[in-house]
């Protein structure tokens, strides 16, 4: 699930597991470095792998000026 700045929620359907975060991100063109991800509320790198049953939040960051 990615929370996006708008508050609008995306859901990402992961069809092969043993993928980095960080491989599925890319694939779905968002940027590694712009988000904050989260299993089971702790933040984790997004070089971790995902396995099945996993449930990830990524927070969608972003700054202003």
């Amino acid at each position: 699930v990615l929370n996006m700045p708008s508050g609008e929620t995306r859901e990402l359907i992961v069809k092969e597991y043993g993928k980095t975060i960080e491989d599925i991100l890319v694939e779905n063109n968002i940027a590694p470095d712009s988000v904050v991800i989260l299993k089971d509320g702790k933040p984790i790198p997004v070089t971790e792998k995902i396995n099945d049953g996993d449930s990830i939040i990524a927070i969608v960051a972003f700054s202003g000026g």
